[in-house]
């Protein structure tokens, strides 16, 4: 499981590496950096794998449907390493989800720019929230027209 808390620790800096070259726009770096990615989560999933095999075969079951920390009550070094080894687990997964909107957020502007610049959207009613000087919203609409280049 250290083995495992240690990769986790690499995949934690790709994904912060990751999510700089998100903030900067550096695609060359983001390529280089999203295979670095893709090699790590590769090798957590093989090692993640092994983990369990042993982890079954120490419990003589399948461990898959059981609470690891249950299981291993009366181990406080596997259960400290397991609580470890799940929260670095999920803060990974947020990081990547953090990343993964940015790439989504940056992909929907770029689809819909183009399609402002081919025409495919024309007199497109995007409505906004504004506030008066009471503090009350109100919606704009704004009118988009046709663009040809």
């Amino acid at each position: 499981m250290q083995s495992e808390i240690d990769m986790l620790g690499v995949l934690r800096a790709v994904l912060m590496r990751e999510s700089e070259m998100l903030e900067v726009d550096d695609v060359d770096g983001l390529k280089v950096v999203t295979e670095q990615k893709h090699r790590q989560v590769e090798s957590l999933d093989a090692i993640g794998r092994q983990r369990k095999l042993l982890m079954d075969e120490m419990v003589g079951v399948d461990t898959s449907s059981y609470n690891i920390e249950e299981l291993f009550a009366t181990d406080e070094r596997i259960r400290s390493l397991w609580k470890e080894l799940t929260a670095d687990a999920q803060h990974c997964r947020e990081l990547n989800l953090a990343n993964g909107a940015i790439v989504d957020a940056f992909a929907r502007h770029v689809t819909q720019t183009l399609s402002i610049l081919q025409g495919k959207q024309s007199a497109t009613s995007v409505q906004g929230q504004t506030y008066d000087q009471s503090g009350h919203t109100h919606s704009e609409s704004v009118k988009h027209t046709h663009i040809r280049v």
